[in-house]
């Protein structure tokens, strides 16, 4: 599964609700997420994509919409990018 999809899969269970949100679409200003939903989204995050977001990258400027949320692994790196650049999340070793 791509990880837009992922990350949707996520989005629909944080919200509860069956959505298909544009991949640029402010999830905020949309009404998805607030605040309060921005740590449970984050978290969903961490455990599906089996990485860890620093707390200081906690910020609803970071993870808008789902193109900023979608991580990608260059290869033979440990280190996940998210779209925003000052977003750095780490690989959980196994």
């Amino acid at each position: 599964m791509e990880p837009k999809a992922r990350i949707l899969k996520v989005l629909q269970k944080v919200t509860g609700k069956e959505i298909t949100p544009d991949a640029d679409e402010s999830l905020f200003i949309s009404g998805l997420l607030d605040s309060f939903a921005l740590t449970d989204f984050v978290g969903a995050l961490e455990v599906e994509f089996g990485v860890t977001v620093p707390d200081s990258d906690l910020s609803a400027r970071k993870f808008d919409s789902i193109s900023r949320s979608s991580p990608t692994l260059p290869p033979g790196h440990n280190l996940w990018l998210i779209c925003a650049p000052s977003v750095r999340i780490f690989h959980r070793a196994a």
